[in-house]
């Protein structure tokens, strides 16, 4: 298997060569980093590695600080098809949806208001998440969607016990 460490802007010219050619290896049999550079740039890189199926690890930031490892079929890497600041914002509605204080789940014992409360916020998470996967992650990866799913049976749970 050949490794390449390549700058940003390099690995995209590379992955576009290999999309072009028949002459390169079959796909998955070549990985390509980027060792150099990062931000939007990067994450273009990791895009089209993914768009080819090429395995790729991106240096997002200055240097060896975080280090992103994309697989064929891992998802498409962040912002995904989203711009950076559309991200960003994307990402702070689920922060506030569903870090915040949430019930773990819906209890028999709940009253009906605290059930309608806990209702809400599972909702609220829910569609938050759902947004954030098909605005940018065209419907999200494998644990996304468990995570979405988890979120709206919980929300079920709570509809169901208080008679909603």
């Amino acid at each position: 298997m050949k490794i390449l460490m390549l700058s940003a802007a390099l690995l995209l010219a590379a992955v576009a060569a290999q999309a072009q050619t028949a002459l390169m290896p079959s796909p998955g049999a070549i990985k390509m980093g980027v060792g150099v550079g990062g931000g939007i740039l990067a994450y273009k890189a990791a895009k089209a590695c993914l768009d080819h199926k090429i395995s790729c690890a991106v240096a997002i930031g200055g240097g060896a600080a975080l280090v992103h490892k994309f697989k064929k079929d891992a998802g498409l890497p962040p912002p995904g098809d989203c711009g950076p600041e559309q991200f960003r914002r994307l990402n702070a509605e689920v922060e506030r949806a569903c870090k915040s204080p949430t019930p773990l789940r819906c209890l028999r014992t709940d009253s009906a208001a605290i059930l309608e409360n806990k209702a809400d916020k599972f909702r609220f998470c829910a569609v938050a998440r759902s947004r954030r996967e098909t605005l940018c992650f065209r419907g999200g990866d494998k644990n996304h969607k468990t995570q979405i799913n988890q979120v709206n049976n919980a929300y079920r749970n709570c509809v169901e016990l208080a008679g909603i």
